[in-house]
């Protein structure tokens, strides 16, 4: 099977996750794996080979530094796993039925807008939304936990619109089609709660090219 999953290796203590994925290219990631133990690393499985290939070969410049620091990639192996068969490849091929979704646009980050309540001014929607009056309607806290349900979340973050607007963003995609499929369920309770909000598939922040070489 082709390649698809990148280790990166030596990451300092400090620096966190969403720090280390920013600095991350060649394409979206069908999920996430963060390992404490024995050492601080990440795995990164990519949608596509190609785009783990590209990433690869940009990260072995000695381009990618994060935090001041040169880090380590490598493919991940069966040893990495302690997996016994040698004829088992980890880089195992994306399932079809997930497959297909993914060629058809579901992507493990949300993005969530609501339509912002103006007081019936006819001048207010004309001008930049006040960030303090959209986010004190918020509770990021409880819309954490309902979409936690679907599973892990590397970060929720604010988008500054002339909407309401959220990013999730999760380790897995199965999470956010999840999340996505009861939101698209009018008889949910799901549905019923965030019934004036609209939900759908964002940009991987990873989804970026590398640097050309």
């Amino acid at each position: 099977n082709d390649r698809r999953i990148v280790i990166v290796k030596e990451i300092p203590r400090k620096t966190g996750l969403i720090t280390l994925l920013s600095y991350i290219c060649g394409g979206p990631l069908e999920r996430i794996v963060k390992n404490m133990y024995p050492i601080n690393s990440v795995e990164l499985h990519y949608m596509y080979s190609k785009d783990a290939e590209s990433f690869m070969k940009y990260s072995q410049t000695g381009l990618f530094v994060v935090s001041g620091r040169h880090l380590k990639t490598e493919w991940a192996s069966r040893d990495d796993h302690n997996l016994e068969d040698h004829n088992y490849s980890y880089h195992a091929t994306i399932p079809s039925p997930l497959l297909e979704q993914l060629k058809f646009g579901a992507r493990r980050c949300l993005i969530l807008k609501k339509e912002v309540n103006h007081g019936g001014s006819s001048t207010s929607t004309r001008h930049y939304p006040s960030p303090r009056s959209h986010f004190s309607e918020l509770d990021i806290k409880e819309i954490k936990e309902d979409f936690g349900r679907f599973g892990s979340m590397v970060e929720v973050v604010p988008i500054i619109s002339k909407k309401l607007g959220l990013s999730i963003n999760y380790f897995d995609v199965r999470s956010a089609i999840l999340a996505k499929e009861a939101f698209d369920n009018k008889n949910s309770s799901f549905r019923r709660k965030y019934y004036d909000w609209n939900v759908w598939f964002g940009k991987d922040p990873t989804d970026k090219s590398c640097i050309p070489l």
